[in-house]
């Protein structure tokens, strides 16, 4: 089918009208921070669009029975509720799936999902390495509905940064597709791993169970560890992206989560969500570190200068002082299992001389991601 068929497919089937939200659970309202609603159907599909998708979704790839019977996934997964409220029903384990998120893609390969069955992806998607060699579908605010399309995923796993519009637009095209709030904090990341091992059926289940287990494990370890350090001897931390200071990470995100396990106190605690503050309020505040957000192509020193040049910003002393705790952003801002280790990172900085968990990772559950 050519990409001019597909796209005359989905623009047959649009529908541009806002919608009312689904509800979530017993009648409640879709969570407003989310800001996603499903799309209502249209009444009567075009004939001729109609039949094309039939033959876009029914048509097997023919590939199809060889990696089924190869990836060993003759089972299924159980019905399950995601974050819209919507239900991804009960049936094969999919053997096709498109990720429009780097974080959902890194965990798909952390929890051994076969690489062949990942058929796309984003242009942010760069870990492990192997997503790096997967077909590419666009951004995360702009995937392609035909690139997607012309992959036939049986799956399709969308976050809160995706827009809506498209999701409703895949909905109608047949495409299950299941949405995942990133937005959570450490413990929420958890349970997105395990959510995502349940929709996704990993080829090895016992690796994706110790994943699970090895991230709580992790998080208990420094729970643990962090609950000994009297308040007294708790910095405070600011957490920024250089290149957007006055916005940073507040209560429920895991960035706070990050902080209170490593030991420190964050500065916007009692602000929700990912606010924003006044650089003079900061000032104020003095924040005894900075957890700063390296960007992917610079390195700390051209960072560091960048930042002193803003205007104000030279008012801090922990950034006159370099009390700074560097960490890329691609690995800080990414919920994910590399989180530990950011963790273990943030946790040495702000306490140096304090012994700190090891948290032991036999079957190199992150180094071997996507080799399969």
């Amino acid at each position: 089918m050519s990409r001019s068929s597909i796209a005359r497919t989905i623009r047959a089937l649009r529908v541009d009208s806002p919608a009312t939200p689904r509800p979530v659970g017993a009648g409640g309202p879709v969570t407003p921070r989310l800001g996603w609603t499903r799309l209502p159907l249209p009444r009567r599909p075009h004939r001729a669009a109609m039949g094309a998708l039939l033959f876009l979704l029914v048509q097997p790839p023919p590939q199809a029975m060889a990696l089924l019977v190869g990836a060993g996934l003759a089972g299924s997964r159980q019905a399950i509720v995601d974050v819209l409220g919507d239900t991804l029903s009960a049936g094969p384990c999919p053997r096709r799936i498109v990720s429009l998120s780097p974080s959902v893609t890194e965990i798909l390969f952390v929890l051994g999902v076969d690489s062949s069955r990942i058929v796309g992806v984003t242009r942010f998607c760069d870990y492990p390495p192997a997503a790096q060699r997967r077909p590419v579908v666009g951004g995360i605010v702009d995937p392609s509905p035909e690139v997607i399309l012309v992959q036939r995923p049986d799956l399709v796993l969308a976050v809160r940064g995706n827009p809506r519009p498209l999701l409703g637009q895949l909905g109608r095209l047949g495409l299950p597709v299941f949405a995942f709030d990133d937005r959570t904090g450490l413990r929420g990341v958890g349970e997105m791993m395990e959510t995502v091992a349940a929709v996704s059926c990993p080829d090895d289940p016992a690796r994706a169970d110790s994943v699970v287990a090895w991230f709580r494990g992790a998080l208990a370890a420094y729970e643990s560890w962090a609950s000994a350090i009297p308040p007294a001897e708790r910095p405070t931390v600011y957490y920024a992206d250089p290149e957007f200071p006055t916005w940073t990470a507040g209560a429920g995100s895991h960035i706070d989560d990050l902080m209170r396990m490593a030991g420190g106190v964050n500065l916007a605690g009692a602000l929700p969500g990912w606010p924003q503050m006044s650089l003079e309020r900061i000032i104020l505040d003095q924040p005894r570190f900075l957890l700063l957000a390296l960007p992917g192509d610079q390195d700390p020193a051209r960072a560091y200068k960048e930042l002193m040049a803003k205007p104000g910003w030279s008012g801090l002393a922990a950034l006159r002082e370099r009390r700074i705790c560097w960490i890329p952003a691609a690995r800080l801002q990414r919920p994910g299992p590399r989180l530990v280790g950011v963790l273990g990172e943030l946790a040495a900085c702000l306490h140096p001389d304090r012994a700190c968990p090891v948290v032991a990772d036999p079957a190199g559950i992150v180094r071997t991601a996507g080799t399969r």
